[in-house]
């Protein structure tokens, strides 16, 4: 079973007994440590203790990467990795650090790995409490919980590890005690998806947890499949006085808005070519509708400020757009009419991304051998300010 399909078999109580159980067996049996890793219990809890603090950080992996355990060097050496790409995001947020992230086969890698090193929350994820754990600064930073869960668990996770994002469900729920929860003053990131249609949102719901006056932290929010949001909610989020550090605001809504060519209103898809038919994208009408009522908006913009429209959520909360008083005098000024949308299959017959508009591309060739791929085609083009993936095969303007 696995998240968000809990099976929870033990108390809080319990848990911390079966620890203490595993770590008198380890004694009792000479073991050279109770983790898959050495580890020295004062770092770790330094750690946790000051988790927007990377000198805790450092210490710790300084200290794995002196072992004579090949896996506790791995994971020192992650460690300084992600505190590499952190303090590159801090100095500026539109840093290339794809030397890294190529070491980890690419960003999901980067995020995801070394799964042991989540050991501490292995009972928790073991009974679905939480799920998808996701590495910032070396340490699981993010994981996602049920809001009722979490209102639970809280001080547990808390004691774990340095939690400071959280990807939220069923928030309509308990959406009051969610919002008088202190332990949201931690948060840096938060996601409010939809699983099913207990996590649905409303106007009024959203509105009642942007009173919450412990959102003051929050530099980056994202609502998922909410579609039931109207513009109204949108407008709450980015001029809500709870939330005076947010910088970035994404909005999926699942009804995204398709730039192509135009087509008879009566036309087959299954009966169009790959070029011809509507490519998706990011929803971008909500953001106009939203600017043309209140000027420009910062924190809807990544591409602007972080370089990227899928932003790195280390980016955000490593460097805050909403800390720089030159970005934040823009807010609320005029915005030019964007104009008619661009066309997907002109940009796409120039070369260039047919979302963004960029020509910077990163090219990985594919797996291919002679028989299957006799001309090369197989591969991808990467867009390095968007983060698009195109296929080579089915771009034959590229190729030339």
């Amino acid at each position: 079973m696995s998240w968000p399909k809990e099976e929870p078999r033990r108390t809080r109580e319990q848990r911390q007994e079966f620890a203490r159980e595993m770590a008198e067996e380890a004694r009792v049996r000479h073991w050279d440590f109770v983790k898959p890793y050495p580890e020295d219990e004062t770092l770790l809890h330094r750690v946790i203790e000051r988790p927007d603090d990377d000198a805790p950080r450092h210490a710790y992996a300084a200290w794995m990467l002196a072992q004579k355990y090949e896996t506790a060097r791995s994971i020192g050496g992650f460690i300084d990795d992600q505190l590499r790409v952190a303090e590159a995001y801090r100095a500026d947020p539109r840093s290339d650090v794809s030397a890294i992230l190529d070491v980890y086969q690419g960003r999901a890698q980067f995020r995801a790995w070394p799964a042991q090193h989540s050991h501490d929350l292995r009972l928790l994820l073991s009974e679905s409490l939480i799920g998808d754990p996701t590495f910032y600064r070396g340490f699981v930073e993010r994981v996602s919980v049920r809001a009722g869960r979490f209102l639970e668990i809280a001080e547990e996770l808390f004691s774990l590890a340095p939690i400071r994002h959280l990807s939220l469900i069923g928030v309509p729920g308990v959406v009051d005690d969610l919002a008088a929860s202190p332990h949201l003053a931690r948060i840096r990131s938060l996601s409010l998806g939809r699983y099913s249609t207990d996590d649905e949102l409303t106007d009024d719901t959203l509105a009642r947890f942007l009173t919450s006056p412990h959102l003051g932290n929050i530099v980056h929010l994202r609502l998922g499949g909410q579609a039931r949001l109207t513009a109204r909610g949108h407008e709450r989020v980015v001029t809500a006085p709870t939330l005076p550090r947010l910088s970035n605001f994404e909005v999926y809504t699942g009804v995204l808005t398709c730039w192509a060519e135009p087509v008879h209103e009566n036309y087959d898809a299954s009966k169009l070519s790959y070029f011809e038919r509507p490519v998706v994208l990011r929803p971008e009408d909500w953001i106009v509708d939203l600017e043309r009522r209140l000027g420009s908006v910062p924190c809807v913009h990544p591409e602007e400020h972080y370089g990227r429209y899928i932003v790195d959520i280390e980016a955000v909360t490593a460097h805050p757009i909403a800390l720089d008083p030159a970005v934040m005098a823009r807010r609320g000024q005029p915005v030019p009419d964007p104009g008619p949308k661009p066309s997907l299959m002109e940009r796409r017959r120039q070369g260039l991304c047919a979302i963004c508009g960029s020509a910077s591309f990163a090219y990985e060739p594919g797996h291919s051998d002679a028989y299957s791929d006799p001309i090369g085609l197989a591969g991808i083009f990467e867009c390095q300010h968007c983060g698009t993936h195109w296929y080579a095969d089915q771009w034959p303007e590229k190729r030339r």
